[in-house]
């Protein structure tokens, strides 16, 4: 009797082995794991690198306004990851990344500008909703993300075009220093049979900015003739837009100003 208790242990054993070995002592298939980096240039974040995944997975996603990027839900395996941005290179142009059981961080990358000629900083054309006309005091917030700012476009209407052509001045203010004023630009604008479209503001001198930080896109009210778009979509990081005659002022977070800004490193 012994004998045979023995046998029927060691056989109930040997399956409670194998059933342990099936659920769970093999090798962790879930897909609970994921890589992460960070793209700078000049030691400053860069936002909207689009980041590609390839090999064991594919994917794309772009790095947020502190340059943070990651791919989640990725399973064991041998990836490569790799950045693009128009007017940027970068080092390293990929890199491969192995994932064993754990999450993989710190895939990291430098970029620097491809050329020395101003490219579009941050461009905010979303879907307009609607136009202010400038008699008002008109002005927007963004954050750059190149040192140096070369010039601005904005989005004019024609409003009134019997009031005929029209000086308009845009100036750089510091939201840092005072609301300093960093640099100025003017131009007539011509009143045409179609709306003027974006017009563009190159500034005499290079206007050295820090990047990440508040700055504001302020154009002095000067006329009835034109208006300047704006949209919903709070296109720039934290940014907003504000207007006002001198006797009312508004304020409105989430609707932008119809303009785009120009830079290099």
């Amino acid at each position: 009797m012994k004998q045979k208790f023995w046998m029927w242990l060691g056989l109930v054993l040997m399956i409670g082995f194998a059933l342990t070995a099936c659920s769970g002592g093999g090798p962790d298939n879930n897909w609970t794991y994921s890589i992460s980096g960070t793209v700078t240039m000049n030691g400053s974040a860069l936002q909207d690198v689009t980041m590609t995944l390839s090999d064991a997975g594919t994917g794309t996603t772009k790095t947020d306004k502190s340059g943070n990027y990651a791919f989640d839900s990725l399973a064991n395996g041998t990836y490569m990851v790799a950045p693009t941005l128009s007017g940027y290179t970068f080092s390293p142009t990929s890199q491969t990344v192995m994932i064993k059981g754990a999450n993989v961080s710190s895939i990291s990358f430098i970029a620097t500008a491809s050329s020395t000629n101003p490219i579009v900083d941050q461009s905010n054309l979303p879907n307009q909703i609607g136009s202010i006309a400038m008699s008002w005091n008109l002005s927007q917030t963004f954050k750059p993300s190149m040192p140096i700012l070369t010039g601005v476009d904005i989005d004019l209407m024609t409003l009134n075009p019997q009031f005929g052509d029209t000086n308009i001045t845009v100036e750089i203010l510091d939201n840092n220093n005072n609301n300093n004023i960093l640099a100025t630009a003017s131009q007539i604008v011509h009143v045409g049979s179609t709306d003027p479209g974006l017009v563009h503001f190159n500034f005499a001198n290079d206007v050295p900015v820090t990047v990440g930080s508040n700055y504001t896109i302020y154009v002095p009210g000067s006329t009835d003739t034109f208006g300047l778009k704006y949209s919903t979509g709070d296109s720039y990081p934290n940014g907003f837009m504000t207007y006002s005659n001198g006797v009312n002022s508004y304020s409105y977070a989430g609707w932008d100003l119809f303009f785009q800004t120009w830079g290099r490193p």
